[in-house]
């Protein structure tokens, strides 16, 4: 067993050292995988608590932990920046290192099933961290000061057509936080000047 724990904590230092392009706020570097997942279940917990939604915080921490492990494998694939090669391959590179890890670590049925239920999307934990996983990027990097939009020529239009595109298939109503998404939206729009290009 020990043998084990120690090839996951190295494991687990190789999705640390997965370099994101969104800025630390107050540090001059960008955030890693561990960082970006801790966050994302911090506030995933923080939305269900404040919103009162009848959702599964085990469910929703096993998502944001678990969310962006392939990453270890296939690399982050940045949304804004990366060619068009890098986001057509994504989803095949995804599943190869997808498979990598369930070789790797076959005694961890658990994280299999988590990782599997999340990108097939279907119940609301799910739908809940993956919108979410969509949105903080753009807050941490406006709470940077960065001008990471407007360096890659990331235009308001461009980032909510984008936004739009990918959360287009998830009911916010059900989930109980459409006002979330639109007050993100408006928030954006008055601030676009010297944020997008």
């Amino acid at each position: 067993m020990l043998k084990d724990i120690f090839r996951f904590i190295r494991f687990l230092n190789k999705y640390q050292a997965v370099e994101r392009s969104v800025p630390v706020p107050d540090r001059e570097i960008l955030e890693n995988d561990v960082e970006h997942s801790y966050q994302l279940a911090m506030i995933a917990w923080y939305v269900v608590d404040r919103k009162k939604l009848k959702l599964s915080k085990e469910r929703i921490w096993e998502y944001s932990l678990a969310h962006d492990l392939v990453e270890v494998y296939a690399g982050d694939t940045d949304a804004h920046t990366a060619s068009e090669e890098e986001k057509q391959s994504k989803e095949g590179r995804e599943h190869v290192a997808f498979e990598k890890i369930k070789e790797e670590f076959p005694g961890f049925a658990s994280l299999h099933k988590v990782i599997e239920r999340y990108e097939r999307r279907e119940d609301d934990e799910s739908k809940l961290v993956y919108v979410l996983d969509k949105i903080l990027p753009v807050m941490n990097v406006y709470i940077a000061s960065d001008d990471y939009y407007v360096r890659n020529g990331v235009t308001h239009e461009k980032y909510v057509e984008w936004l739009k595109g990918k959360i287009q298939n998830v009911s916010m109503s059900v989930l109980g936080f459409e006002d979330l998404v639109e007050e993100l939206l408006v928030f954006l729009d008055k601030k676009r000047k010297g944020f997008f290009k």
